[in-house]
């Protein structure tokens, strides 16, 4: 069980009473009529993970100066709350940047553990992806001392110096790098959500508000979006966590040898229902006994996504086939192949790479993260293997992995 701990500045509502809960999230919550040095030692004393100001305490958006003194304080993520979030309490909101808006009838909203979960961990992901760029601007200044000092001895180590000026050049643009691609990552990250966060808490609005005068069907349409962007989301926030999980070392791979066929008949036999509403023909043409040396979670990982994205591209009464060969290097080459409506030639450079965003619909209007095939890429190369695509708009998309067939080929192929 996950406790959260928020103290709320304000009045101290009615609502509080009806907060929402999770079998995973709990919430320890104090309501405080406090202001300013008052607040401000209560927060020193409670430690809390989230704080939420009220708007209109003690007076009509009296909230946000407090919300600019928080900030100046503390390192902490504020939530703005009040029984009526307008457009112009909004837009004079912002301009002290807090971390998100609610009002008093989101608290009882089965989503609120959801939203608030969230952003607590975005800001501890923000502040450990501060600590990162700490850490590697600590690297650059231990290898700079290193070249002064060698500077000292040039005439006698002039090559050990130029080896090593080249070896920080390198580091230093592979960090300027991997921090703008990271930058840029996050950015996709925090845009995507917003879109069904923004969904979510509209739809609820409405329904919270003006149920009466909806019709059935439009109740029905209304809960169909609410349910796709939820879906969205967890799908989003998943893959993200799984990302998240890789970059920071927490998912070891645990290679053994495993039956190639009977891992792409599991993955069919998961798919299935998915395929057959759209009529998709599934072929495992794999090999009866070929074997392959990797981790077999991960592998599942990967084959479930290729083939979910290739049903998701692919129209009805299409087909998806997969097929394995033994390679002379001992590695075996894995083709996932359909035949839907193929991927454009400026967008396939976009596919594996942080840096630029690349989602579309499917066939059926299916909606996607496009964080996938990005995952795949990593955990590809977690096992020491290689992943491509090919592709031809309106004929079909073909991905090829490959994968060591043996232990002896798997370290052959270690990571460079």
């Amino acid at each position: 069980m996950k406790l959260i701990k928020i103290l709320v500045i304000g009045y101290k509502h009615s609502e509080y009473e009806h907060i929402t809960k999770t079998n995973d999230i709990e919430f320890e919550l104090t309501v405080s009529e406090t202001k300013d040095k008052e607040a401000i030692n209560l927060i020193n004393e409670l430690n809390p993970d989230l704080l939420m100001i009220d708007l209109n305490y003690p007076e009509p958006l009296k909230g946000l100066s407090f919300v600019e003194k928080i900030a100046k304080k503390f390192n902490l993520p504020q939530v703005i709350i009040s029984d009526q979030l307008d457009h112009k309490s909004i837009k004079k909101s912002k301009k002290v940047n807090p971390a998100g808006f609610i009002d008093f009838k989101f608290l009882s909203n089965h989503l609120f553990p959801i939203y608030i979960d969230f952003i607590v961990n975005k800001h501890k992901r923000d502040n450990l992806l501060k600590d990162d760029r700490k850490t590697e601007s600590q690297t650059i200044q231990e290898l700079l001392k290193e070249i002064q000092s060698s500077r000292q001895i040039i005439n006698s180590n002039a090559k050990e110096l130029i080896a090593l000026s080249t070896k920080f050049t390198e580091f230093q643009e592979k960090s300027k790098e991997n921090i703008r691609n990271k930058d840029k990552f996050f950015s996709i990250i925090a845009h995507d959500m917003k879109g069904p966060l923004q969904g979510l808490i509209g739809y609820t609005e409405i329904l919270a508000t003006d149920t009466s005068t909806l019709s059935s069907d439009e109740i029905k349409e209304i809960a169909t979006d609410l349910h796709s962007s939820a879906k969205l989301l967890l799908e989003l926030l998943e893959d993200f966590l799984h990302w998240s999980r890789i970059q920071r070392g927490a998912i070891d791979s645990e290679p053994s040898v495993q039956n190639l066929h009977q891992i792409v008949k599991l993955n069919f036999d998961l798919l299935g229902l998915q395929a057959n509403q759209k009529q998709i023909h599934l072929i495992n043409n794999v090999e009866q006994e070929q074997t392959i040396f990797a981790d077999l979670n991960m592998v599942n990982t990967i084959l479930r996504n290729l083939i979910s994205n290739a049903i998701k591209f692919t129209f009805p009464n299409g087909k998806i086939e997969i097929t394995s060969s033994l390679k002379n290097d001992g590695m075996v080459e894995i083709k996932v192949k359909d035949n839907g409506k193929g991927i454009a030639p400026a967008d396939l450079q976009k596919i594996f790479r942080l840096d630029m965003q690349f989602t579309t619909t499917g066939t059926a209007n299916e909606q996607g993260t496009g964080l996938g095939l990005i995952l795949c890429k990593e955990l590809v190369e977690k096992n020491h293997g290689t992943i491509s695509v090919e592709s031809e708009p309106g004929k079909g998309t073909v991905f090829t992995i490959e994968i060591p067939s043996s232990k002896e080929a798997y370290n052959q192929n270690l990571r460079k």
